[in-house]
Order: structure tokens, then C-alpha cells, then sequence
């Protein structure tokens, strides 16, 4: 009966060893996967961040990234997967949510677009990106005023941002709408 106990804890041991061997080894290839999106090498991110994910799928992190690399080669089906999988594992991490609008933007789909930006605002409302990218979706839906709004607050945040000035005067433009010198 000692002897069965003693195996049972030596199997555990072993178990744990190999569990902390398998998250270096993918701390290993997130930060390699993270090297390759740097360097815009994004064929090589992908296949570290897919190993990385062999040996840990709950890291939402590893999956966004790796959605961001298929997103910069136009891969939106997979990127759009890769960023819904991440806000599955971590609901409240905007950068999900922010990058899945932006395929959705991308692919059209501006309504849904709208649906996962507001969610990136509301979860980190000081990131003028998410801003930027949402006013993108309500211009193409044609809601102006809306697009204005999120221009008008991103250039009160940081009023260096000269894009943000002309894609808001555009608008105001097509708006017909001129401010008095």
C-alpha cells in the first residue's frame, strides 16, 4: 500500500515537471512568435504562435497575436477565428475585441464592427486607436455624426493627430457641414 502511494506521488511530480517544462517551451515560442510579427515576418510568427498554442491553447494572448499575423496577410477568415478565440478565453481583454472589429471593417461587416469596438471602448475607453478604427465603421454605415463624435474625441485626447483632423473635416465636408473663421 506504501509503495502505491509513493508511485502516485512520484507519477504527480513527474506531471507537474513535464507541465512546467511545456509552458516554457511556450513562453519560448510566444516570444519568438512575438520577434517574427515585429520584423513583419508573419508566415514564421504564425508557426510559432501555433506551436506555442500546441503546448498551451488557453494562452488568449498567443491567438491574438497569431491573429493579427493572419490579418496582415489578408488571411480574415483565420485571423477573425484566431481573435474570437482569444475573447472567448479572456472576455475582458479588449484587444480582442478591438482587432476582430477591425476584420470586420475589413471584411465588411460594419454593423458587428461597431458591436466589438464599443465593447473595446467600454472595456479600455483611453485607447484613441479603438476610437479611430469605430469611426471608420460608422462612416461606411453612414452614420456620420457618430464617426464625427469619435474623431472629435480622439483630437481633444491627443490634438498632434493630424489624421484625425482631416478624416474628421472629410466627413464634415461630406456633411456639408463648414465652421465659421
Amino acid at each position: 500500500m506504501n509503495c502505491d502511494l509513493v508511485k502516485a506521488v512520484c507519477m504527480g511530480m513527474v506531471l507537474i515537471s513535464l507541465a512546467g517544462c511545456q509552458r516554457e517551451q511556450a513562453a519560448d515560442q510566444f516570444h519568438a512568435g512575438n520577434e517574427f510579427l515585429q520584423q513583419q515576418d508573419y508566415r514564421n510568427a504564425i508557426r510559432c504562435f501555433s506551436d506555442c498554442l500546441e503546448l498551451q491553447p488557453d494562452l488568449a494572448a498567443a491567438w491574438n497575436h497569431r491573429g493579427v499575423a493572419y490579418y496582415e496577410l489578408r488571411l480574415l477568415n483565420k485571423a477573425m477565428a484566431d481573435f474570437s478565440e482569444a475573447i472567448r478565453l479572456q472576455p475582458e481583454d479588449p484587444d480582442g475585441y478591438n482587432n476582430r472589429g477591425v476584420v470586420r471593417v475589413g471584411s465588411g461587416d460594419y454593423a458587428a464592427a461597431v458591436e466589438d469596438l464599443s465593447t473595446a471602448v467600454r472595456l479600455q475607453p483611453g485607447n484613441l486607436d479603438t476610437y479611430l478604427n469605430r469611426a471608420r465603421a460608422f462612416e461606411a454605415l453612414g452614420e456620420l455624426d457618430k464617426a464625427v463624435a469619435d474623431l472629435t474625441l480622439v483630437i481633444n485626447q491627443n490634438p498632434q493627430l493630424v489624421s484625425a483632423f482631416e478624416h474628421r473635416s472629410s466627413l464634415r465636408f461630406l456633411r456639408q457641414e463648414f465652421e465659421s473663421e
